[in-house]
C-alpha cells in the first residue's frame, strides 16, 4: 500500500533521522522549488512513490498535492509504457548510473497526453545510501508539435525534391562532397545515389575546368556572394558532355558558419543546340544580307533610327556603317520632303507595310530615284520592335522613263507640226487658178 507523509499537503519530505540536515529542509529553497511553474519538480522515495509536489507539477500534470503524494509515479505513464515496465526501468537506470533522462508521452490527471522531457536523479546520503529520487519534468508538447510539423514539412520537401526529374538537386558539405542525390540528378548525370554520395562534386567537370580549379572557385564565389550561377559543360557518368545551368547556394547556421551548399543543375543541351543553330542561321542570313549590293537593306528602331547597314546600302547612299548607324533615316530625304519619312513609318505601323517612290539624297548631296519598302516588325506579343527597310536605286530606270517620255512628247510635237504644215499647203493649192 502506498505510504503517505504525516501531512498530505507537505511539499518536501523530512530527512531521515540518522542523516545530517538535508538541503531540501532549507525553507527558501523549498519556497523556490514550490514557486516554479514551468517544470514539474518533485521527489520520489526509493520505491517511486511521490513525496513532494510543486506548483509546476500541479499545473502540468493536473493533480493537487493531496491527490498524488503517496501514489506511485507510474500513474503518469500511458498503458504502452506500463506494459514494458518503463517506470521501473527509469528508476533502476537512475539508481545504477545516478541519472536518467528520457522523452516520451505522459498522462495528465484528466487522461490527456503530453510530451515530456524527464530527468530522474538518484539522491544519496554521505554514506551512499539511497534516499530517493528527484524528478524534473518539462512539458515539451508544443516544441514536439513544432518539431513534428517541421519534420513533416521537411519530409514533404524531401519527397518533392527526391522526385523532381527535370533538375538535379543535391547537397554538398562545406568541402564540396556530395551528401544527397535526387532522381533528377541520377537521370541527368547518370550516377545512382550509392555511386556518387561521398564523392567530390568536381567529378562532374571536364579537364579544362579542373585545370583552372573551377569547382573550388564556384564554392568560393557562392560563399562570398551568397549565390552563384553559371553555365558550362559538365560530364555524365559515361563521359558524355551536357550543357548545364548551375546554381549554388551556401547554407549557413545561426552563427553564419557555412555548413554546406545546395546545388541545382539543369540540362540545357537541347536549348543550347537550338540557340547555336539559330545563331548560325542568323549569321548566315546576316552574311547574305551584308553581301547584297543591289539593294540597300537596313533595320530601323521604333523611332526610325538606323540599327544595321549592308554593303548595298553603303554602295547606293555612300554612307558606311560608322557614318549612319544611330542616325534617323530621314537623312536620306531631300529637305523639302522630310515629312514623307514620318508618313512612311506611320503607314507601315498601321498596315505593317509601306511602299514609296521618290527622290533620295546620297552622302555627297546628289539625288537618286528610289523605290523603298518598309515592313513593321512585331514580336509574339504584338509589340512593335522596329522596321526592316529595303531601298532600290531606280535612277537609271527613271532616266530611261524620262527619255521615253521626252521621245513621246517629241513625236507628238513633230506629228502636230507636220499636220499644221500640210494644212496651209492644201489650202494654198485649193486657191490656185490651175485648180479651177
Amino acid at each position: 500500500m502506498a505510504r503517505r507523509p504525516d501531512s498530505a499537503t507537505s511539499i518536501m519530505p523530512k530527512p531521515p533521522a540518522d542523516s545530517p540536515t538535508a538541503s531540501w529542509e532549507d525553507v527558501p529553497y523549498r519556497q523556490l522549488v514550490q514557486s516554479i511553474r514551468d517544470y514539474a519538480i518533485f521527489m520520489l522515495d526509493p520505491e517511486g512513490h511521490v513525496t513532494t509536489w510543486n506548483e509546476g507539477a500541479q499545473r502540468i500534470k493536473g493533480y493537487r498535492p493531496d491527490e498524488i503524494i503517496g501514489r506511485h509515479f507510474s500513474a503518469f505513464y500511458p498503458p504502452a509504457a506500463l506494459a514494458k515496465a518503463w517506470p521501473q526501468h527509469e528508476l533502476e537506470t537512475a539508481r545504477r548510473l545516478g541519472r536518467f533522462e528520457d522523452e516520451g508521452w505522459r498522462v495528465r490527471k484528466d487522461g490527456t497526453m503530453f510530451w515530456a522531457n524527464v530527468i530522474i536523479t538518484a539522491i544519496r546520503d554521505e554514506h551512499g545510501r539511497l534516499l530517493g529520487f528527484s524528478k524534473v519534468t518539462g512539458d515539451q508538447t508544443e516544441r514536439r508539435a513544432h518539431e513534428e510539423r517541421l519534420r513533416q514539412s521537411e519530409e514533404r520537401f524531401r519527397l518533392l525534391v527526391d522526385n523532381v526529374q527535370d533538375y538535379a538537386i543535391f547537397l554538398l558539405d562545406s568541402r564540396g562532397v556530395v551528401m544527397t542525390w535526387n532522381v533528377g540528378a541520377q537521370r541527368i548525370k547518370g550516377y545512382a545515389a550509392s555511386e556518387i554520395i561521398g564523392k567530390h562534386f568536381s567529378v562532374f567537370y571536364p579537364p579544362d575546368a579542373l585545370a583552372r580549379n573551377w569547382p573550388a572557385q564556384e564554392l568560393q564565389e557562392a560563399s562570398r556572394l551568397g549565390h552563384f550561377e553559371d553555365e558550362g559543360w559538365r560530364l555524365r557518368k559515361d563521359g558524355t558532355r551536357f550543357w548545364a545551368n548551375v546554381v549554388i547556394t551556401p547554407m549557413r547556421d545561426r552563427d553564419g558558419i557555412i555548413r554546406g551548399f545546395s546545388k541545382i543543375t539543369r540540362d540545357l543541351t537541347e536549348r543550347r543546340a537550338h540557340e547555336e543553330e539559330l545563331r548560325r542561321s542568323e549569321e548566315r542570313f546576316r552574311l547574305l544580307l551584308e553581301g547584297v549590293e543591289d539593294y540597300a537593306i537596313m533595320l530601323l528602331d521604333v523611332e526610325g533610327r538606323v540599327s544595321s547597314w549592308n554593303a548595298g546600302a553603303q554602295r547606293i547612299t555612300g554612307y558606311d556603317a560608322a557614318d549612319i548607324v544611330g542616325q534617323h533615316f530621314q537623312r536620306f530625304f531631300p529637305e523639302e520632303e522630310v515629312g514623307r519619312s514620318r508618313d512612311h513609318l506611320r503607314v507601315a505601323t498601321l498596315n505593317r507595310r509601306s511602299e514609296d517612290q521618290g527622290w533620295r539624297v546620297r552622302k555627297d548631296g546628289t539625288r537618286f530615284w528610289a523605290e523603298s519598302v518598309i515592313t513593321a516588325l512585331y514580336d509574339h506579343d504584338g509589340v512593335l520592335r522596329g522596321y526592316a527597310k529595303v531601298v532600290r536605286d531606280m535612277s537609271e530606270k527613271k532616266r530611261m522613263e524620262n527619255l521615253e517620255e521626252q521621245g513621246r512628247h517629241l513625236t507628238e510635237f513633230l506629228a502636230m507640226l507636220a499636220h499644221e504644215l500640210r494644212n496651209p499647203l492644201r489650202r494654198s493649192a485649193m486657191r490656185s487658178p490651175s485648180c479651177r
